[in-house]
């Protein structure tokens, strides 16, 4: 077996030390500076050569590892190799930068140099560091040489720690294992049609497929789909388990379908991630990051929390991470994110993979064939993810907020300009709507004039508050920076899916929003990242239909259950006197509930409770 780890990776795990921050964590925000190294690459000499793959392989523990990464630069002279360049970009000085920042800096260039000294028998290579600040695009450069044996000594430390991790990896992977191979299905017997359910997706997995099922209530749609799911991990047709729902009912159902396996003897190592804004203790809220405890030394408590959570835990739940990160004083959503980059099966909201403002970059920026997506109630999907791909801002935002800063003694001046700047660009967009006394039009076009404008307010935005993290309307300030950069990102997605809709509401502000009509396209590119994936619910019908909604049309397996019940025990009860439309269904809500009353005091017998919101 054959696996890999980025360079950047590996010296961040092994490296970091130090306190989380907001740009660092999460790793839930894209790489940037792609255009800056590409415009520096650009200037390169004849001399040098831009993104040169590298890579070693090595065996760890009996398994065999590639270590692989991309040099910046590489500089030849008479064809062989004398510098390696790396190129980082961020908003701070180059002064200002941490020193573990910049150890990890140097620490990918050492990595790549090892490579390729061991590699072309070199005794030793320049280092050089080109370090942009985006803010201003000013340019620092630092060199430094180092020689074959330094190389190999600092990489074979790096490898030292790297193994032990990797051994209580393989630990727990061969308890898994050993009991994944003894595991049976927990129930008695099976359901009607639950076998058949089980061992599609099971096949489904194997043969790195997709798989959509309509199973009527009763089949018992969560065991038969990670029974055979954990069963496909001890053949290692998948390596990693998501779990994703689009409420936290059913994921309560896939924690305790998880424990009742775990307590037929399953030893398996699931996490379930909570949303920031919920597990967030009390505490931490409205502290700097410099003042935050959960946030100081993060890094250097990170490993031995670790260690300690997943060799004393399977499945870990939201209480069970917040215990975790009391004892050892870390952000619990970071920690959580952490965890499971090491857990076997994660559950999670929908929007983990599918929603491009918070997927987790960690797992979903490139195709993994190891990967499985279990969606349950995948109904909710296509409703949830044209959402996704909307969003709107308005004039009265930048309004509200202008006055805000207008209250200030001293209103910071760039801000303050930067938004009348915006808000003259609304009343272009605005004018010609007033003067056809058109309050409503929907068009195909993006304003990509508009659009670029904002991108460079959330761009100055970010650095200005960089500068001046104390800004007493911080709060303000960021609320409309959020909903602006949402508004870019959204629109970078723009195609002939989406529209614009320009709106003038009562109080005469204009209002804009960009919204996907079909997201099938989208939902498909993030199923793409995985190899297989089973969307499966009660109400699917018709299935071409959500084939088609899923983008899923030429990739796809269609799966139908009957019910399990039997249908001579069904009494079809119509209670024709309640209006049920949407308009009166408010009003009819106590009659409702009457008339259950009545049928279950009236027959005796077993009745599923549903919570309605």
């Amino acid at each position: 077996m054959t696996t890999s780890i980025g360079v950047r990776k590996l010296v961040e795990f092994i490296l970091k030390k130090g306190n989380l921050t907001s740009d660092t964590n999460s790793q839930n925000t894209a790489l940037d500076g792609i255009s800056i190294h590409q415009r520096l690459q650009k200037k390169f000499s004849n001399d040098t050569k831009s993104e040169i793959a590298l890579k070693k392989e090595l065996d760890i523990d009996g398994e065999t590892w590639i270590i692989h990464g991309r040099a910046d630069g590489i500089k030849y002279i008479d064809n062989q190799p004398q510098q390696v360049i790396e190129i980082k970009t961020s908003s701070p000085q180059f002064s200002e930068l941490a020193p573990n920042t910049l150890e990890l800096y140097w620490a990918q260039a050492k990595i790549y140099a090892h490579i390729i000294m061991e590699q072309e028998q070199l005794p030793e290579l320049a280092l050089k560091l080109i370090y942009v600040q985006t803010t201003d695009n000013t340019i620092s450069e630092e060199t430094q040489v180092i020689n074959q044996a330094d190389a190999q000594n600092f990489f074979n430390n790096i490898i030292t720690e790297f193994t032990d991790w990797i051994k209580l990896q393989h630990q727990l992977q061969k308890e898994r294992d050993h009991s994944i191979n003894k595991l049976d299905f927990p129930f008695s017997s099976y359901r009607k049609n639950q076998h058949e359910f089980a061992a599609a997706v099971y096949k489904t997995i194997a043969l790195n497929k997709k798989l959509l099922v309509e199973a009527p209530t009763g089949t018992g749609k969560t065991i038969s789909t990670i029974f055979p799911a954990v069963k496909a991990l001890d053949t290692k047709k998948c390596q990693k388990i998501f779990y994703l729902t689009a409420k936290q009912s059913t994921r309560k159902v896939a924690e305790e379908t998880l424990q009742l396996l775990v307590k037929h003897g399953l030893s398996i190592t699931a996490i379930t991630l909570t949303s920031k804004e919920q597990i967030t203790f009390p505490e931490e809220l409205d502290l700097a990051d410099d003042e935050n405890p959960y946030y100081l030394g993060y890094y250097d408590r990170l490993r031995p929390a670790l260690i300690d959570i997943l060799t004393n835990e399977k499945v870990i739940t939201r209480k069970i991470v917040e215990n975790y990160a009391k004892k050892h004083m870390l952000d619990p959503f970071e920690f959580s994110l952490d965890i499971s980059n090491s857990c076997d099966v994660v559950i999670c909201d929908y929007n983990y993979l599918f929603d491009p403002l918070v997927k987790l970059q960690r797992f979903f920026t490139e195709r993994n064939y190891d990967y499985t997506f279990l969606l349950d109630e995948a109904h909710n999907l296509v409703s949830r993810s044209r959402d996704m791909y909307t969003k709107e801002i308005s004039s009265q935002q930048i309004k509200d907020l202008l006055d805000k800063l207008q209250t200030l003694p001293h209103p910071p001046q760039k801000i303050v300009d930067k938004l009348n700047t915006l808000l003259n660009d609304f009343d272009l967009i605005k004018e010609p709507l007033v003067n056809y006394q058109q309050a409503d039009v929907i068009i195909e076009e993006k304003l990509a004039s508009l659009t670029k404008k904002i991108m460079y307010f959330c761009d100055f935005t970010t650095d200005w508050l960089a500068e001046n993290p104390h800004f007493s309307l911080k709060d303000d300030l960021l609320e409309f920076f959020f909903a602006a950069y949402a508004f870019v990102k959204i629109s970078d997605y723009y195609n002939n899916s989406f529209r614009t809709h320009l709106f003038i509401t009562e109080n005469s502000e204009l209002l804009i929003r960009v919204f996907c009509l079909d997201s099938s396209e989208l939902i498909a590119n993030s199923l793409n990242l995985g190899g297989s994936a089973v969307l499966f619910s009660a109400t699917l019908s018709p299935l071409n239909y959500y084939q088609e909604m899923f983008g899923l049309i030429d990739n796809s397996l269609l799966y139908q259950l009957s019910s399990p019940f039997d249908e001579s025990n069904l009494n079809l009860l119509i209670t024709s006197y309640i209006p049920v439309t949407y308009q009166q269904r408010q009003q009819s809500l106590g009659k409702i509930i009457d008339a259950i009353h009545t049928m279950i005091a009236t027959k005796q017998g077993n009745y599923r409770k549903h919570t309605i919101v």
